[in-house]
């Protein structure tokens, strides 16, 4: 292999010639047909060509080979180790690979719709004058009356490929259109068949990719879906760059080689300038770089290199040349995948990095980010092994948790597994008990009961906040947690009771203790919970009408001079008069000493009845202290690269990283976008790439979630409360919260949840014999996911939805109380786990 100095000289030398042929060449992208008139362009073929281009000269001949000497020049770059340079750029475009389909979607998007709509017409033609079939010179009036259809197809696929409705069945469609094009059109589709052609067979390989709507399946289709998902992204890119590589090198031969003419009369009308070679030698140029382009596309040589320097080409002369910037869109999505995927492979990549174990403590957003920011770095295919350990199976959005208590709302609706969002990463279900740095191992106490010990190469440390119920006598015996959606269910099940019980109770002294509640806490977390519980008593009075308006109360305790500390004194204050004019009696400066079964012991002395206490309290991981650079706090000093001081290969992110950055994040938009930056330090630790730096200025947003009625922010200096800012936040929760899916759960999968339809419909699905089969479907009111619980066995079936569905989900460990707990309802539940074990999971 030769040394890297003469690869990158002689790779920049190539790559300078292509760019400038490129850049020469793009003044010819405006395809011929859109610009001259039918009549201009048979009087134009009707003419001898150029002697250039139908005798052998010294010119043309020296111009034949020096193309053939730098095509195979190029080549040979690809097995001298060029292809290998700049790695940690290629693994971070390649990370991006999932954007080509959508690219390839906008780019179908604008070009049906231009053409169903006449938007894009040829020169002569009005605007919605001329709909046409995927380009400017198809003109569908030329076809008569009876194909106007044609143009609403092309509008309706078209909005299908922008929300991402069916998006394979569109890709048919237009696949469909490309074939009817040959047979309406002839020879005239073929100028653009590979280019549409080859982005509808890589969306069909690939469906939407990134932002789409999920619809439910299509019945019958199942199998021939799922082996369409088999199909590895290599394999789909391949068939994208040999039908446009060939699609570009035919119209470099066709048009500007056997229709030299026309290119000849557009170099005119533009006035395009030649550099002082002659006009007939610079169109044999242009057609042998165009041809060029298109083989190297074909044989995927250097693609993310040849992609850049064509979008610029493109960009640069369709300014020069007056055109539209949509006038080549399909052009554009082609090489949004090419610089993303790189180049394709007919055959199933192997894996050949380097082995390695990169662990993950924590699945908060942190850790989940990083674990999927990781994912799409390594690939499908790859040695590197990511394990991710954790408390619970799921991922629980935390901001929201509040709200289950007021009923805003449902425990579905933030929780997800974990092994669905990051399917290739191994879950360890257990708490982090200690790291040992110098051995690089950490235990593990299984969710079950044994101790496990965990190998690392690279450690990234995400773990949240603990509950804390230290430092008041009485808060761990007394108080409620609000950690999890079993806390957050339980505290609105005891709120209830209380409110129950006080509406028969004559003692005024019981009743008041009854119908008072206290957080102890005044973070994020605890003003929130006291929000929601006073808005969940606001919304059950009415079913209480012995209860009074003004009996009530919500007590919020923090021990600082205002809550929400982190957020900073004008949004502390803020957040404390909106509670106020809740009805939430918020007493700062106030410090609990004592919590009792009856009452709430304040370091004034003052003893205040109360029956339902929270604690919102935080502490730090315990597992965090064996480290010897772990602060008092809990948190991990780390450098600008998130490494943790005097553990090079120890990284922290989110709460349990002490960056320096005071300010708190916008709804953990932050807390993922270091995520994301660990996840790449990680793997640019564990194979020698360069590290990437933080650096983060102070927020213009801020956004503190308490609830519809609560909720605050701040806007570039503007603070805004009540709805309007509930409405902003709860569309920046939807932004973060990870995607939507239509599969609750898969077949063959280990069983974390059961779950409960609250609205909707979905489907049971098996697979046998590689054949999926319906088994039944389940309506409001029916529950699925209870046989691998009860069982202890992977699931036995996938469960689709067929419609928006509502979802009760249950944890394994709230299930099984409720199982054990109720004899009736667990004898229900192995009846009808009996009946149906093979059916249903």
């Amino acid at each position: 292999m030769l040394p890297r100095a003469v690869i990158r000289k002689g790779g920049f030398a190539l790559a300078l010639s292509l760019g400038v042929g490129l850049l020469v060449a793009a003044a010819a992208v405006a395809h011929e047909a859109w610009v001259l008139s039918p009549e201009a362009m048979a009087t134009l073929n009707g003419q001898p060509l150029p002697a250039i281009f139908t005798q052998f000269n010294a010119v043309n001949v020296s111009m034949y080979v020096g193309t053939l000497l730098f095509l195979v020049g190029w080549i040979s770059l690809n097995y001298t180790g060029a292809r290998e340079l700049f790695p940690d750029l290629q693994v971070r475009l390649g990370s991006y690979g999932g954007y080509a389909s959508l690219g390839l979607r906008l780019a179908l998007f604008v070009l049906l719709g231009m053409a169903g709509t006449g938007l894009g017409p040829r020169a002569g033609t009005a605007l919605y004058e001329a709909p046409t079939l995927a380009a400017p010179d198809l003109e569908l009036r030329i076809l008569g009356a009876e194909w106007a259809w044609i143009a609403w197809v092309e509008i309706a696929v078209a909005l299908c490929l922008l929300l991402g409705i069916y998006v394979r069945g569109a890709a048919t469609v237009v696949l469909g259109l490309a074939a009817l094009g040959l047979f309406t059109f002839g020879w005239r589709m073929v100028d653009y068949l590979g280019l549409v052609g080859g982005a509808a067979v890589y969306l069909l390989l690939q469906g939407a990719g990134s932002y789409y709507v999920p619809m439910p399946s299509v019945p019958g289709t199942r199998r021939l879906q799922a082996w369409l998902e088999s199909q590895p992204r290599a394999r789909a890119q391949f068939l994208l760059q040999v039908l446009a590589g060939f699609n570009l090198a035919y119209l470099g031969v066709y048009w500007k080689g056997f229709h030299a003419n026309s290119m000849l009369a557009i170099l005119q009308h533009h006035q395009v300038p030649t550099f002082g070679i002659q006009a007939a030698t610079f169109v044999l140029w242009m057609a042998l770089v165009e041809t060029l382009s298109g083989l190297l596309i074909m044989a995927g040589v250097l693609m993310r290199f040849l992609s850049v320097i064509l979008f610029a080409s493109f960009l640069f002369f369709s300014g020069i040349l007056g055109e539209s910037v949509f006038a080549h869109i399909i052009f554009y999505g082609l090489l949004v995948s090419f610089i993303t995927n790189g180049d394709g492979r007919w055959r199933r990549p192997v894996a050949e990095d380097k082995p390695g174990k990169i662990v993950i403590l924590g699945g908060g957003v942190a850790g989940l980010q990083c674990a999927m920011r990781l994912e799409r770095l390594l690939g499908e295919f790859t040695n590197v092994k990511v394990t991710l350990v954790h408390r619970e199976s799921y991922f629980l959005f935390e901001p929201l948790l509040p709200e289950v208590v007021g009923g805003a709302v449902q425990p579905g609706s933030i929780v997800n597994s974990i092994r669905r969002l990051c399917p290739r990463t191994s879950l360890i279900h257990g708490e982090v008990t200690s790291i040992d740095p110098e051995a690089r191992r950490v235990q593990v106490d299984l969710d079950w009961g044994e101790t496990a010990t965990v190998d690392y190469d690279q450690l990234v440390v995400a773990l949240g906040p603990d509950a804390s119920f230290a430092g008041v006598p009485g808060l761990l015996e007394h108080a409620l947690p609000m950690a999890t959606i079993g806390d957050a269910l339980f505290l609105r099940q005891q709120v209830l009771q209380r409110m129950e019980h006080a509406e028969v109770v004559a003692d005024p002294a019981v009743r008041r203790a009854l119908l008072t509640f206290a957080v102890v806490g005044g973070s994020l977390r605890g003003t929130a919970t006291a929000a929601e519980i006073r808005a969940l008593i606001k919304g059950a009075l009415v079913s209480y009408p012995a209860i009074g308006p003004q009996e009530p109360r919500v007590l919020l305790f923090e021990d600082k001079p205002d809550v929400l500390p982190q957020f900073g004194p004008a949004m502390g204050a803020g957040a404390r008069r909106r509670l106020q004019k809740l009805g939430v009696e918020v007493a700062v400066a106030t410090r609990v000493a004592a919590v009792t079964p009856d009452e709430v012991v304040l370091a004034s002395g003052q003893r205040i009845p109360c029956r339902v206490v929270v604690s919102a309290l935080a502490n730090r991981p315990s597992a965090l202290a064996a480290l010897p650079s772990a602060r008092p706090d809990g948190r991990l000093p780390v450098d600008e690269f998130f490494r943790v001081d005097g553990a090079a290969h120890i990284l922290a992110v989110g709460y349990c990283a002490a960056t320096g950055v005071s300010a708190p994040p916008v709804l953990m938009r932050s807390e993922i976008r270091m995520a994301r930056r660990v996840a790449y330090n990680a793997l640019a630790l564990h194979r020698g790439y360069k590290l990437q730096r933080w650096s983060e200025a102070t927020p213009r947003l801020r956004l503190a979630p308490l609830g519809r009625y609560a909720t605050i922010g701040s806007f570039f200096g503007v603070h805004v409360a009540g709805l309007p800012a509930w409405v902003f936040s709860r569309a920046w929760c939807l932004l973060t919260l990870p995607g939507l899916e239509r599969e609750v759960i898969r077949q063959g999968e280990r069983g974390d949840c059961a779950y409960v339809i609250v609205d909707g419909e979905a489907e049971v699905l098996r697979q046998v014999n590689g054949h999926w089969e319906r088994v039944r479907r389940l309506k409001a009111g029916e529950c699925f996911g209870e046989i691998a619980l009860l069982a202890d066995v992977p699931r036995t079936a996938t469960v689709r939805c067929l419609s928006p569905v509502d979802l009760i989900v249950l944890p394994r460990d709230q299930f099984m109380t409720l199982a054990r707990g109720y004899r009736d309802l667990g004898t229900t539940l192995e009846r009808g786990m009996t009946e149906r074990f093979l059916q249903e999971p």
